[in-house]
């Protein structure tokens, strides 16, 4: 085998290996996505006053935080690890569920916490907070 041959073998060879690796990637699909709860079932204070919030640890790739709202009506939230609020607050009456998300563009390889709170302003309820995560994350 003469020089050139051997490098055409070793270039189709690579080539060959680099179209094996993205089919493999896009057959396989990414990683599937996981899910946790956070403050179940826990009595926050009304809201304005201390109490009204409670947040999850922080989780790699969050991307969805949700509130049940059992008694009364509740927001959820998505923070940055220094409880910095990074999307505006989604809620809703009593006995829904909502929730606020960010892009998979801005969760992934980041960590985030999910945070839920009350949104009555005169009286304590119980809520349950959810949070998803993209891929291996939570």
């Amino acid at each position: 085998m003469t020089v050139e041959t051997r490098r055409s073998w070793a270039i189709g060879a690579l080539v060959g290996l680099i179209v094996g690796v993205v089919m493999l990637g896009v057959l396989v699909g990414p990683p599937p996505a996981h899910a946790g709860n956070f403050c179940t079932n826990v009595t926050l204070a009304p809201y304005g006053s201390g109490g009204d919030r409670c947040l999850s640890v922080a989780e790699k790739n969050l991307d969805i935080s949700l509130v049940e709202n059992h008694e009364r009506a509740g927001c959820a939230d998505i923070t940055d690890t220094s409880n910095n609020l990074v999307t505006e607050w989604v809620c809703g009456a009593a006995g829904t569920n909502v929730d606020a998300t960010i892009s998979a563009e801005r969760a992934f390889e980041h960590y985030w916490k999910a945070i839920i709170r009350n949104n009555n302003v005169n009286n304590s309820g119980v809520f349950t907070g959810h949070y998803n995560c993209l891929g291996a994350g939570c």
